[in-house]
């Protein structure tokens, strides 16, 4: 069964999409980004419909490890809002930074839910395909609009 899928998803692909993909499995997508000509490049040979919840992952995990010597990306420093995880009339829980392989969620709770009550790190492949697919447009949009000239 396994291997009827992938004969499928490899006959919605031309070879080109195919060879950017694997690059960017391969060798990441930082390195793709010089060898076919940059980020909207790349995403127009692509294509939405090839962008799996895995490969928008392995594009996430890219752009935040070559982001700075922290490899952290903070919400509020790319002028984006948290992402709303829960909201609930005690309970607020919200993406607030971008790791490499994981996110930060930090609960609050209290009378107007300003108190920060916990925190922990999850990973993208805990997150829902709508919520990566939020995390991956805010980075993308980032990395166009900031540094558009070096990658």
């Amino acid at each position: 069964m396994k291997e009827r899928i992938r004969h499928i998803l490899r006959e919605e692909t031309n070879p080109k999409q195919r060879m950017v993909i694997k690059t960017i499995n391969d060798a990441g997508f930082i390195t793709a980004t010089k060898i076919f000509g940059g980020i909207k490049r790349i995403l127009d040979i692509i294509g939405d419909d090839s962008l799996t919840k895995r490969l928008k992952i392995k594009i996430i995990s890219d752009l935040v490890y070559n982001h700075d010597d922290n490899n952290i990306l903070i919400l509020y420093d790319m002028y984006e809002t948290p992402i709303v995880l829960t909201d609930t009339d005690e309970t607020l829980s919200q993406i607030e930074g971008l790791f490499s392989h994981y996110v930060s969620v930090y609960y609050y709770g209290g009378r107007e839910r300003e108190q920060v009550t916990a925190g922990r790190y999850m990973g993208y492949d805990e997150l829902s395909d709508e919520v990566i697919s939020e995390i991956y447009d805010m980075v993308i949009n980032y990395y166009i609009k900031y540094y558009h000239q070096t990658i």
